[in-house]
């Protein structure tokens, strides 16, 4: 009965000749809008419908489902269900990207809610969601050539139904991780693609003000990750998405918090301000595994 409700009265849409009905709208971006729908047989999952004016709109959606083909099966990456770009009027089109439905919602939603109970996100969890972060990361260094998410941040990481692990998200800002940047120009165009691209607190210093000539790396992302996983401890990211605080050249902890030093030195080690000071994600996933909470939980695991 409810199946039959759901197709008298929500709007629907077909992607590929598979029909999804609306159940509600659950976020929007600049040019996007996203959907909890439901397929004919019941199945939840969600629709990103992305208004396309301009040739530049049509590039990003083709880049960004390209990006998820490309790293199709990649452990901690959003899978991409299906999708189409369907023309509407002359000079304007849409494009549907339909993705798993994960009802735990994301990292940050699950952090903002936890000063209401009065605990912190513990220590043992965010290493967890830290090492399942690192996999997806890998995915996109691994990739041939290497490729950079650029927006990483608890916004973008879906948490899976135990809780125990995320999954990368947002695939729309994805580029070539490695870039050489030989005059002014250059280095112009790439400050003002992530100005657009990347979200501000959570942006590498080496993106505000990029050199004439330099090269950018995949580094990009591991600060990206270190702003992420402090956010998931303290809620937010250490930086206010200016490049003063980026380039300030140190990291700012509450006086009061519950995590061991450990753990903070773990985090100050990935925000450094010189790329190559900066682990790979292989590094960092190596020192998670020898961090004494990871690893007497996962101890503790085997004998039970």
């Amino acid at each position: 009965m409810g199946a039959v409700l759901t197709r008298l009265f929500c709007s629907s849409v077909k992607v590929n000749n598979q029909r999804y009905y609306e159940v509600k709208k659950i976020g929007e971006g600049g040019y996007s809008f996203v959907y909890l729908v439901k397929d004919e047989q019941g199945a939840l999952f969600a629709l990103k419908k992305i208004s396309i004016e301009l040739q530049e709109h049509q590039e990003f959606v083709r880049d960004e489902i390209l990006s998820h083909l490309s790293l199709k099966g990649r452990r901690g990456v959003l899978q991409l269900v299906s999708y189409e770009i369907k023309p509407l009027i002359p000079g304007r089109s849409q494009g549907l990207l339909v993705f798993p439905f994960y009802s735990r919602g994301t990292v940050q939603e699950f952090v903002d809610r936890c000063p209401s109970v009065g605990l912190p996100v513990t220590e043992k969890l965010i290493l967890r969601w830290s090492v399942s972060l690192c996999h997806a990361v890998a995915a996109f260094h691994g990739h041939n050539p290497p490729l950079a998410h650029r927006d990483i941040k608890p916004q973008n990481l879906l948490l899976t139904d135990d809780l125990q692990e995320v999954v990368l998200m947002d695939l729309g800002s994805v580029s070539s991780a490695l870039k050489q940047i030989r005059s002014t120009r250059e280095a112009l165009q790439l400050e003002e693609k992530c100005s657009v691209l990347c979200s501000a607190p959570y942006k590498a210093p080496e993106l505000f003000a990029v050199s004439a000539w330099c090269d950018i790396t995949e580094k990009t992302d591991i600060w990206s990750l270190g702003c992420t996983i402090y956010a998931m401890a303290f809620g937010q990211s250490p930086c206010d998405g200016s490049a003063t605080s980026a380039c300030c050249g140190s990291v700012r902890f509450p006086s009061l918090h519950s995590y061991s030093e450990e753990f903070v030195d773990f985090i100050r080690w990935i925000l450094a301000i010189k790329p190559e000071h900066r682990p790979s994600v292989g590094q960092i996933i190596d020192h998670i595994h020898t961090m004494a909470s990871f690893s007497d939980e996962i101890i503790a695991e085997n004998l039970t």
